[in-house]
């Protein structure tokens, strides 16, 4: 920032500068440190227990991941509006972050005219902005969540089906569905912790742009 010329910090407002640099270098390096190592893990995980059920089934195999095209759809539409709120939210922190800074570095100007209550009222209604961006962030969230939830239900059911119809035709034995099941499972659990690291990530880009 102090390498930047005058006519950027003319420009800029103090409340943006400070918002960057607290809050959008925090999210940016988490999300290249802790939630990019994590997502690499899940992914190898979720790789290797692919693999393991195309080895017990892969007619199974198969219809377990019919889940993908579905997800990754979910994923990308509610990520991208989550971005918008967080882009939202972030222009409101920082007009929120400039009101406070500018009335701190003129108190006495404020004071001195009695401007107390008309700042006070400036500041509570950007920050109201604020939250409720953050509202529509959370609310997109949990609506991703459920859709992963109602996919993965769907997939596990599909999956269940044809291993029912499979036992019953007799190619494939009660044991192997049940173990098949159980990795079924555990694949899932890395699905869902992929989708909520992808949102994460998608509020970190944001502050990196």
């Amino acid at each position: 920032m102090q390498r930047l010329s005058l006519d950027f910090h003319k420009t800029s407002k103090s409340g943006e500068l400070l918002t960057r640099l607290v809050k959008d270098v925090t999210e940016v390096r988490n999300a290249l440190t802790d939630t990019a190592l994590e997502t690499v893990g899940e992914f190898l995980l979720l790789v290797g227990m692919l693999v393991l059920l195309w080895t017990i089934d892969p007619g199974l195999a198969v219809y377990s991941g019919l889940i993908f095209p579905p997800l990754v759809y979910c994923v990308w539409h509610y990520a991208t509006g989550i971005q918008q709120a967080t882009r939202r939210q972030r222009d409101k922190e920082s007009k929120t972050a400039s009101i406070f800074s500018e009335s701190l570095a003129a108190i006495s100007v404020v004071q001195m005219f009695s401007r107390e209550q008309q700042t006070t009222a400036r500041f509570d209604r950007e920050s109201q902005k604020s939250v409720q961006a953050d509202l529509v962030a959370t609310r997109l969230k949990g609506r991703m969540n459920r859709w992963v939830e109602v996919i993965v239900a769907a997939g596990t059911c599909l999956v269940l089906f044809h291993g029912t119809r499979g036992v019953l035709n007799g190619s494939l034995t009660p044991g192997d569905l049940i173990v098949f099941s159980t990795y079924l499972r555990a694949m899932y659990k890395p699905v869902r912790r992929i989708a909520a690291n992808i949102l994460q990530a998608s509020r970190a880009t944001v502050g990196a742009a």
